[in-house]
């Protein structure tokens, strides 16, 4: 799944949902329905430094041992203060509108910088979405990244920065990013 950011989330000890953050927004696996829904709550939460929550990141192959042995990412119940939204805001895009103002650019370069952070050495994340056409953006943008002439993300350390098509749409690129050690 290059392009989105796969991961575990956990409050305390215990395994909640796999989830997938995609232009800021968080969706969690519901195995009822087979499918990625947007989740309100977990998106303003992993944008807080503060949080209780743990954004564990996953590779493709460990989140589809998870999803497949069906252990986390069960409906909520009654009690829970913090649902997943309603099934209709799915993974597509052209379906999710959500309400309120959308996250700012700042933030969630902060929380892409602390998802890469998080991430042990070698796991690959994505730090930006581009057009097709923008292919030579793009290839600046990593370059940049790479050779430290982007501040944003100087203080992690050496990276590994490539560009890639998306697999999710071939109209996409992706520019994702692995720490090469702590």
């Amino acid at each position: 799944m290059v392009g989105d950011n796969l991961m575990l989330v956990r409050e305390d000890d215990q395994d909640l949902w796999v989830a997938v953050e995609r232009h800021g927004r968080i969706y969690v696996y519901d195995p009822a329905r087979g499918e990625f829904r947007y989740h309100r709550y977990l998106s303003s939460d992993w944008l807080d430094p503060g949080s209780s929550m743990a954004y564990v990141p996953l590779d493709e192959h460990t989140a589809r041992e998870l999803v497949a042995a069906g252990e986390v990412g069960r409906l909520p119940q009654a009690d829970d203060p913090n649902p997943p939204e309603d099934a209709s805001q799915v993974l597509a895009l052209d379906m999710v509108l959500p309400e309120g103002q959308p996250p700012s650019a700042r933030d969630v370069r902060q929380a892409r910088i602390r998802n890469l952070q998080s991430a042990p050495p070698g796991t690959w994340v994505t730090l930006r979405e581009l057009p097709q056409d923008k292919r030579t953006t793009a290839d600046v943008w990593a370059s940049d990244i790479r050779t430290g002439k982007n501040r944003s993300y100087r203080g992690l350390g050496p990276l590994e920065v490539r560009v890639e098509r998306s697999a999710h749409s071939p109209d996409e690129l992706v520019v994702i990013a692995r720490r090469v050690s702590d």
